[in-house]
């Protein structure tokens, strides 16, 4: 064997034992995943499950895909469906899964796929390094903070936005294009850039400016030296990667150039950029201090979760890097202002406040920014330029370390102080199914699913669709990149989906749910699934309310409701029956509860919930009518309203169920006493439709009323028009206010409701500097509801933060609030009516 074949085995053993190395840390900066293969894959709720969902539905039609409706699928969205180019398919992690998911299983195999990224990267970055002439381990150094870069570290849910080694091997083969511009570098630099937009096509654009910027580079520095032939070979290059991308990007561009509206690939939301102060504080899920950031790390613009740490020994060895080995660190530096200034997007925020604008200003509304989201995405990419500065720095430290093992002392410390202050909890997810849906997957029927929470493009979403991978039943959620307005067709057209869409809790103003079942049933969807993991416990016993008819299934885990299940007078019995009879019942109450302090002029609220069996209804509306009638007395009152003006009797068809709630107010001058409630159902005629039900019976207690004259501090004897009559006041002088105290009696009860009014006038200048308007008792006792003989002693305040000193006129009056017509007032020294009564002088 000759020496180059042994140099060559040594070189690569070498790469190996490194890559082994990376590996191994990669089972400890992301523990527990190692230990939980099969049971649980990276990441929390979201698109960790849509990364699985999609794989394995490549794997199942990736030799059909021969056409755009290939694409199809109604899995998702059913039954509209939606085209998977709509969403950023991982090709190459697809490729990398396929093989462990055979081996290994499904959820092992993505566990095993998504980890080597953190090696595969990381060994790139290496031999990147040592291509630039870094050494040995200021380019292991690189390669480590690559593979655990932080911000890519905490981004559990986008495997195919991490793996740059893509990125990291082009530019290995581009700088190698500059130093020899054979044929087979230009052959691998052009493999590599079409394996970054097969990885992700966001990834190269995010990729392009460090590419394009290192190429132009290498062209500057080959200026003179067969420039024109480094080009072919770059455009050569240029059209490998075009050939290997065609086939995957041709019917995506088919796809969107032919849709009605292409611009829904441009979303709609916050694109959120790096708070500046996110590069110097550590991430929200660090093993140590990750608990005290958190109240920092989430007033920061954009997901939280992320880490954008660079890291204060990283961040010192770049320093050391760029000032010390300038001339090899220019490039890099310069490519690091370039991403720094992308992910900061158009305006700098520092602490989560935005503060001067940025030049990411210039490009932001250009389709491919927007097509890529988040320019906060472009920390990527930052850790390649910031990595090989921290490889430059430490090479220069190293440099004076004196021996050889002191170096080593010091660059092990070096890596261990980077990976402490880089560490993350690794977030992990079961994929364990509830037991529930082993009944659906033995069911050989098509039927489609709703899962409640279902919110558009939510997380709860993404894990559903796991699920599905189990049951096979089609879903009317999803969770894809770029939701269509037409796969949300099934959402937009009925009311309960409508709620749903952006609510958690069961909807208040949807007053049918038999209804809403029934058009789900229409619509093919057999069950509603509650998910109680995601809904608190207040949510869940809303929606079990909101239902009335009780589950068709119920475990730890899920609470599971029948779309044709509704029976009326038997799942679901009635408590009263008002048409039909006990042995036949048409139609009646499931329930009624009425609800309130009962005492002369309170509110009460009346709770019901109807039911309709199969009685014939008349084509005119029905009203209820609430009758209280006193049980030892003739003394009763009565009062009507629609049964349901959002869901009218017109339109109730068998087995509806109805949510109705009604206030009635009990007659100030009601009889005190022992009360019935009767409820009834009366035609356009007002005549009794059925039969009227007793549904309660309520004690009614009498106001608290007072007949004994009061004893004001100010007496007076004033009366407006024989209605009302001031015996005296009270005047209550504070810093701020004035507390006028205000005695009333009433002869005979007052047929309206009138507003009073206190004025402070300011007797120099005849201006009003402080008025309020009330009802008495502030607003609680109208005089309608004042008995004869009635003495009512009422406390109102005006407020005086912005009265001077000096003296002012207090006047008190009467109006009526319908046509603003002040009631006149007249006293035993004043036969003259006045519209405003003076009560006193006040002097401040």
């Amino acid at each position: 064997m000759s020496n180059i074949q042994v140099n060559k085995g040594r070189r690569y053993g070498r790469i190996l034992l490194i890559f082994l190395g990376y590996a191994l840390l990669t089972i400890v900066m992301t523990w527990p995943a190692a230990g939980q293969l099969g049971t649980h894959i990276p990441g929390i709720i979201g698109d960790s499950y849509v990364h699985l969902w999609t794989f394995t539905w490549l794997k199942e039609h990736i030799f059909q895909l021969t056409s755009l409706d290939a694409f199809y699928t109604n899995q998702i969205y059913y039954p509209a469906g939606v085209s998977l180019l709509n969403h950023n398919l991982a090709w190459v992690n697809f490729a990398i899964w396929l093989p462990f998911q055979a081996i290994f299983g499904p959820e092992a195999g993505y566990t095993i796929a998504f980890l080597l990224i953190f090696p595969f990267n990381g060994i790139a970055a290496y031999l990147l390094g040592k291509e630039l002439g870094l050494a040995e381990t200021a380019a292991f150094l690189a390669g480590l903070m690559t593979a655990f870069w932080p911000y890519n570290l905490s981004h559990h849910g986008h495997p195919n936005l991490l793996l740059i080694a893509w990125v990291l091997f082009a530019l290995l083969y581009l700088h190698r294009l500059g130093e020899n511009s054979s044929w087979r570098n230009a052959v691998w630099f052009g493999l590599f850039l079409g394996l970054i937009g097969l990885t992700r096509w966001q990834l190269l654009i995010m990729a392009a400016p460090i590419i394009g910027i290192y190429a132009l580079w290498i062209f500057f520095q080959n200026r003179g030296k067969q420039l024109w032939g480094l080009i072919q070979k770059i455009i050569v290059s240029g059209l490998i990667s075009l050939l290997m991308m065609l086939p995957f990007l041709t019917p995506l561009l088919l796809f969107q150039t032919g849709r009605d509206n292409p611009t829904e690939v441009i979303i709609d939301e916050f694109n959120y950029p790096t708070d500046l102060l996110a590069y110097f504080i550590p991430g929200s899920y660090h093993p140590i201090w990750g608990d005290s950031i958190l109240p920092i790390t989430q007033n920061f613009v954009g997901n939280y979760i992320y880490s954008r740490t660079v890291g204060y020994i990283a961040l010192a060895l770049v320093l050391i890097g760029i000032f010390k080995q300038w001339p090899r660190a220019k490039i890099w530096f310069g490519l690091l202002l370039v991403y720094f200034l992308l992910a900061l997007g158009s305006d700098l925020y520092i602490g989560g406040q935005p503060t001067i604008p940025l030049p990411f200003r210039l490009i932001e509304d250009s389709f491919l920014i927007q097509a890529l989201r988040f320019p906060d995405r472009f920390n990527v990419i930052l850790v390649i330029p910031f990595g090989l500065l921290a490889g430059l720095g430490l090479e220069q430290l190293l440099q004076r370390s004196g021996t050889v093992k002191r170096a080593r002392w010091i660059a092990g410390l070096i890596c261990l102080l980077v990976l402490f202050e880089y560490a993350n909890v690794f977030q992990m997810h079961s994929v364990a199914i509830p037991a529930w849906y082993q009944q659906v997957a033995a069911d050989e029927e098509t039927y489609a699913l709703l899962d409640i929470p279902s919110f558009t493009r939510e997380k709860f979403n993404s894990q559903y669709m796991r699920f599905q991978l189990f049951h096979g039943k089609p879903l009317i959620t999803g969770n894809i990149a770029r939701t269509p307005a037409e796969s949300l067709a099934l959402f937009n057209s009925i009311p309960l989906l409508v709620h749903i869409k952006e609510n958690r809790d069961a909807p208040t103003d949807i007053v049918n749910p038999a209804r809403q079942m029934k058009l789900l049933a229409d619509a093919d969807v057999r069950y509603v699934i509650l998910h109680k993991e995601h809904l608190s416990e207040n949510d869940l016993q809303n929606w079990k309310t909101w239902f009335v008819e009780p589950p068709w299934y119920e475990d730890e885990e899920v609470v599971v409701y029948f779309t044709g299940s509704t029976a009326v007078g038997k799942t679901v019995p009635l408590e009263e029956v008002l048409v039909g009879s006990q042995t036949n019942p048409e139609l009646g109450l499931i329930s009624a509860k009425l609800n309130g302090e009962a005492t002369q002029g309170s509110w009460l609220q009346l709770n019901t919930i109807w039911g309709n069996i199969d009685a014939s209804l008349p084509a005119a509306d029905l009203s209820m009518c609430l009758k209280f009638a006193h049980t030892t007395s003739e003394y009763a009152s009565e009062a009507c309203r629609p049964v349901s003006v959002a869901w009218p009797t017109s339109r109730w068809q068998s087995d509806a169920i109805v949510w109705a709630d009604y206030q009635f107010q009990i007659d100030p001058f009601a009889e005190p006493g022992m009360y019935q409630v009767w409820l009834s159902l009366q035609n356009q005629q007002n005549k009794i439709f059925g039969q009227p039900a007793l549904i309660d019976t309520i004690e009614i207690d009498p106001l608290a009323r007072q007949f004994e004259p009061g004893q004001p501090q100010e007496t007076i004897a004033a009366q407006w028009q024989a209605l009302f009559f001031l015996d005296g006041f009270d005047v209550a002088s504070e810093a701020n206010s004035l507390a006028v105290s205000l005695y009333w009696h009433v002869p005979q009860r007052v047929e309206k409701s009138y507003k009073f009014f206190i004025h402070l006038i300011d007797l120099e200048s005849g201006e009003l500097v402080a008025q309020t308007d009330f009802v008495p008792r502030d607003w609680t006792y109208p005089t309608n509801w004042w008995e004869a003989g009635e003495v009512v002693v009422d406390t109102a305040v005006l407020p005086l933060e912005s009265i001077g000193n000096g003296t002012y006129q207090l006047l008190v009056g009467i109006y009526d609030p319908d046509t603003g017509e002040r009631l006149l007032a007249t006293t035993p020294e004043n036969i003259n009516p006045v519209d405003a009564l003076l009560l006193t002088e006040i002097n401040r």
